[in-house]
């Protein structure tokens, strides 16, 4: 009888000590089971706002994130590449509960149909796990035109290649009096420098800058070459000061140029919003004041007085 309430006893031991195990067991498994729950939660949709714009017209492009509490989200800034479409800027809000929404202002500067590309966004949690979702397309049509009362009125098109070989024509007809008069203006330059040498004066390329954004004047009449002419002189200021080619650049180039010279996000965004504004007269039918011409002026100078 010794025996057997031995046997028993040990049995129950054994009993215990396997329970014991997988308690163990389940208790280190746990957060790997919690982890895996929270990446099956996540959730990544996406809109647009419009979908149908004019050229230069600014797009809401939001992706929204729902994930559990503990998870990192990661998504690509301005600098993700969007196909025919420039990225402006980006905002991000968080909410507690596991909620992030990532919005981009981007634009387009071409007429046509375009489609906005998926973007990745990665979820990763505090064991190193992670899972990639990609957002849907988007597309979006931009039409090229200004809106008079309620007609949208096409755009005057560049001249066609019959035009163009006409008035080359024209040109050289008055070929031969353009090269007296050179020739005469070259005469006298030689004569005056003969007599008294001219004093070469060396100015570096900020001040060679403001010289030249202080010269403009603006008039309700030329806002619109003003704007052109605050372009020229920034491209220029920034070939000769910078080294970046931003006279064969567009401007979504020159920013991510100065992005990566620089690294100033004050700058950077100085200038992205500038060249947006510039981008907006040039190519699009929208009209300044010319309190706004003469703010784009004064941005300008700022721009090549904080430039390192």
């Amino acid at each position: 009888m010794g025996s057997k309430v031995k046997g028993q006893g040990t049995r129950s031991y054994y009993r215990l000590l396997n329970i014991y195990l997988l308690l163990s067991i389940a208790f280190f498994l746990l957060p790997y089971l919690s982890h895996a729950a929270g990446l099956g939660n996540l959730k990544v949709s996406s809109s647009i706002a419009p979908s149908e714009i004019r050229i230069g017209e600014m797009i809401e492009f939001k992706v929204l994130v729902e994930h559990d509490k503990g998870i990192d989200i990661f998504y690509p800034d301005e600098s993700v590449h969007l196909q025919h479409f420039e990225v402006l800027k980006h905002k991000v809000t968080s909410q507690k509960g596991g909620l992030t929404e990532i919005v981009y202002t981007i634009t387009v500067f071409d007429a046509g149909e375009f489609v906005i590309p998926p973007v990745l966004i990665t979820a990763k949690d505090r064991f190193g796990n992670e899972r990639n979702v990609r957002t849907v397309e988007h597309k979006v049509a931009v039409k090229t035109g200004a809106i008079v009362g309620g007609e949208i009125m096409d755009i005057i098109p560049p001249m066609d290649v019959t035009e163009g070989r006409q008035y080359i024509k024209k040109v050289f007809s008055f070929l031969p009096y353009v090269i007296t008069f050179l020739s005469a203006i070259a005469v006298i330059i030689y004569l005056l420098r003969k007599r008294s040498p001219l004093t070469v004066v060396n100015k570096d390329d900020r001040a060679k800058a403001l010289e030249r954004l202080k010269m403009l004047k603006v008039d309700e009449d030329n806002i619109g070459a003003v704007y052109f002419d605050i372009a020229e002189a920034l491209r220029v200021f920034l070939y000769e000061h910078t080294k970046i080619n931003a006279l064969k650049m567009t401007s979504g180039e020159i920013v991510a140029g100065i992005r990566k010279d620089w690294q100033i996000d004050k700058i950077v965004h100085e200038a992205a919003d500038l060249f947006f504004d510039l981008d907006l007269v040039k190519f699009s039918p929208f009209k300044p004041s010319r309190v706004d011409a003469v703010n784009a002026v004064s941005r300008a100078e700022q721009i090549v007085k904080e430039v390192p």
